[in-house]
């Protein structure tokens, strides 16, 4: 139990490394890699539940009975960093990595730099009001379908916000996207609530969302995606449905881009979840190309449950493929959504892969 505490104290000690911070992290993973499956084995023995232990102490007991240790110190590379080490552990077991000052609320982590994400967030959001009525009043009377000065605005919002949090993924495929003015469905994997500010503020180009109704009610945030003609759908609606998908057509035929999750909501776990037929038959009526996306890497920094983000993110990668022309192509919806399946899975990581065919849809 003492072997217990001490690597306790030492895990929860890893962001605090500094000056000596290369010995302490040599120290460090050679005690989770060797002592920590000992150290738990005798808590276990002693008679206490393996679920009251340390999360790091059970991801990392767990990855070391699968993981070699050539995988862990591959020759010629240095010992990993400790807190880098502990993130992707915990993200593929499932674990909330709980960083320095952090507090528990409800079950949920909160910590300094999810504040910090979130004050952003709204600070930049309550800034651009006022231009963003302004451009909703200019779109009012010159470009009533597609109000792309609003768009523009919100996608300055959703970039600087997160650059200020030092927040900037790795954008890759930019030479696959459609030309600024051409309309299409773009279609990605979807597992944290950093999506949409994400794919607002790094991809280079104009786009309405179907959302959530809760979140076009969202004050400073939500308000402005309504000004600039994003599709509300309330979820277990038929007629919500029905109604979502004749807009979703309209605003297609006026020469926007839809962005369109189609797993349907966030996956819990960050895996690709099946595909709903949704936004291939939006596609295939209106003549669209269809745009798969991958997010690689989001979910472990604001995973579905999350109260707010549990750190800035980094590391990830947005993946852009090359478009999937629905008509021209002569594709079925059946098989183009088996295609963007296939493409957004071949560029996840592992512990976000899903199966090699698309399971059938979560209703």
């Amino acid at each position: 139990r003492n072997s217990l505490v001490e690597l306790r104290v030492c895990g929860e000690d890893r962001c605090r490394m500094s000056g000596w911070a290369h010995a302490r992290r040599a120290a460090l993973c050679f005690s989770l890699l060797v002592a920590t499956p000992a150290a738990l084995s005798a808590h276990e023995a002693a008679g206490f539940r393996s679920s009251r232990a340390h999360p790091l102490l059970r991801t990392t007991c767990s990855r070391c009975a699968t993981m070699s240790a050539a995988e862990a110190f591959p020759a010629g590379n240095p010992a990993p960093d400790a807190s880098a080490s502990s993130r992707a552990v915990g993200a593929a077991e499932g674990e909330l990595w709980r960083p320095f000052l952090s507090i528990p609320i409800n079950g949920q982590v909160v910590s300094a730099e999810g504040v910090l994400m979130a004050t952003s967030v709204y600070l930049v959001a309550i800034l651009v009001q006022l231009p963003i009525v302004l451009a909703y009043l200019w779109s009012r009377a010159f470009d009533q379908q597609r109000r792309r000065s609003v768009d523009w605005i919100i996608h300055f919002w959703a970039a600087t916000s997160m650059r200020i949090c030092g927040f900037s993924p790795d954008i890759q495929g930019v030479e696959n996207l459609p030309p600024a003015g051409q309309a299409c469905v773009y279609v990605p994997n979807h597992s944290s609530f950093l999506d949409i500010l994400t794919l607002t503020g790094f991809i280079p180009r104009p786009m309405k969302y179907i959302a959530e109704e809760a979140i076009l009610n969202i004050p400073f945030i939500g308000w402005p995606m309504r000004l600039a003609g994003h599709i509300a759908l309330a979820r277990g609606s038929r007629r919500s449905q029905v109604e979502t998908f004749k807009k979703s057509l309209e605003s297609l035929g006026g020469g926007n881009s839809l962005i369109v999750f189609p797993e349907g909501g966030r996956s819990a776990n960050g895996r690709l979840k099946g595909f709903r037929g949704g936004p291939f038959k939006m596609a295939s009526k209106c003549g669209v190309p269809i745009v798969p996306i991958s997010i690689c890497g989001l979910q472990r920094w604001y995973p579905k449950g999350s109260l707010l983000p549990v750190a800035v993110p980094k590391g990830v990668r947005v993946v852009v493929h090359p478009p999937i022309d629905v008509c021209g192509s002569g594709l079925s919806e059946a098989e183009a959504l088996e295609r963007a399946y296939a493409a957004i899975n071949s560029a996840l990581p592992e512990h976000q892969k899903g199966p090699s065919t698309p399971p059938h849809a979560e209703d």
